[in-house]
């Protein structure tokens, strides 16, 4: 079956599925996949596939949604100059994201959870939203839930990579996908959403803070095990946060601080055994994504502690408070480790990447 496509859109098939759509320009578009662990992602995977939430039951525009409505799965990014970051931080008012200094969900801390078990203390959450602010189709209607910071860190990073293959560039066209999602099937919030499970592939984390490994980047990341932490939550206030860090254990090849709608505020530079460094960053809007760091590591044990000082206006609370709101205080970076061959309910949680992202031409 061929889709009916309109002149100047070239007639394309997914190469995974087979499922017909017209490209743009007559060219095929980019494929963005994101990846999905059953009993790790679920929260991901519910929110980006179907849309379910709990506060918000009646989201439109998820895949199968949208699919449903449109007959594609297909979206255009806002772009990263200053008009598309003010769309973007519009997009995210509009879903209802950012917690409820600025009127949505709100995203208390909860334990870290693996199949339905908690496995550590209290970790950050916050809201996120399917289709991405950063993307035309964002905003009033999308579907939004609470995750763990972490995932929407990891999901961030694949995001800003895709991007950056881009080019950044405002009006980019995509396919946008989840694996494990059949997303052409009806959405009905009736008993579980079909999940597959996946070969293992292990990361560790220690509260807030998490390294994942590079098999699940792919060759994105060079080999590298990559190294995520949440350093802003939901309702942070906009002005000038500084992150003083000093690593203790391995190296940092190098890193970034970036937000999750795939903006890069600060490249940094490398880090050796018990070397620190100083990074800020200036939030102009309170409704810009949350910030993370990113960090790449050809280490397998890596020790760091870090404080993140906020603007006076922003709460500041540690990972273990009961706080909505808030940041990591001094000392929340511990002792985590990168392990890629076992699975331990010591707080570790499995993700296995069949692929991060594709772009079929």
């Amino acid at each position: 079956m061929k889709a009916a496509c309109a002149v100047g859109e070239k007639c394309c098939l997914d190469p995974d599925d087979g499922v017909p759509y017209c490209g743009a320009n007559n060219e095929c578009l980019p494929t963005l996949t994101f990846p999905h662990f059953a009993g790790v992602t679920d929260e991901m995977f519910e929110n980006i596939c179907e849309g379910k939430s709990n506060s918000y039951p009646n989201s439109l525009l998820c895949l199968r949604r949208n699919y449903a409505k449109y007959g594609n799965n297909i979206f255009e990014y806002n772009g990263a100059d200053a008009t598309g970051q003010t769309e973007t931080a519009a997009n995210r008012r509009n879903a209802g994201c950012g917690g409820a200094s600025r009127g949505g969900l709100a995203c208390a801390a909860r334990p870290l959870k693996l199949n339905g078990v908690n496995v550590s203390q209290t970790v950050a959450w916050n809201c996120d939203e399917f289709p991405m602010a950063a993307l035309v189709q964002g905003g009033t209607g999308a579907a939004i839930r609470c995750v763990p910071a972490r995932l929407n860190g990891f999901y961030g990073t694949l995001w800003q990579w895709f991007l950056s293959a881009h080019g950044y560039r405002k009006g980019l066209k995509m396919r946008i996908k989840i694996t494990g999602c059949d997303y052409t099937e009806a959405p009905s919030l009736r008993g579980p959403i079909p999940k597959r499970a996946e070969d293992e592939t292990v990361l560790a984390s220690h509260g807030d803070l998490t390294v994942f490994s590079s098999n699940m980047f792919g060759g994105n990341s060079n080999g590298s095990n990559v190294v995520v932490i949440p350093l802003t939550a939901d309702g942070g206030g906009s002005g000038v946060y500084t992150l003083d860090y000093r690593l203790t254990s391995g190296t940092i090849v190098t890193g970034s601080i970036m937000d999750e709608d795939g903006q890069t505020y600060e490249t940094l530079d490398s880090l050796a055994t018990g070397s620190s460094s100083t990074s800020s960053f200036t939030l102009g809007d309170s409704a810009n994504g949350n910030v993370f760091f990113l960090g790449l590591t050809k280490d397998k044990d890596v020790r760091m502690d870090y404080t993140v000082k906020a603007p006076e206006s922003t709460s500041s609370v540690g990972p273990s408070a009961t706080a909505t709101t808030g940041i990591p205080k001094s000392g929340a970076m511990k002792d985590w480790t990168v392990i890629s061959d076992a699975w331990t309910q010591r707080g570790l949680v499995g993700v296995w990447i069949l692929g991060i992202f594709t772009v079929n031409l």
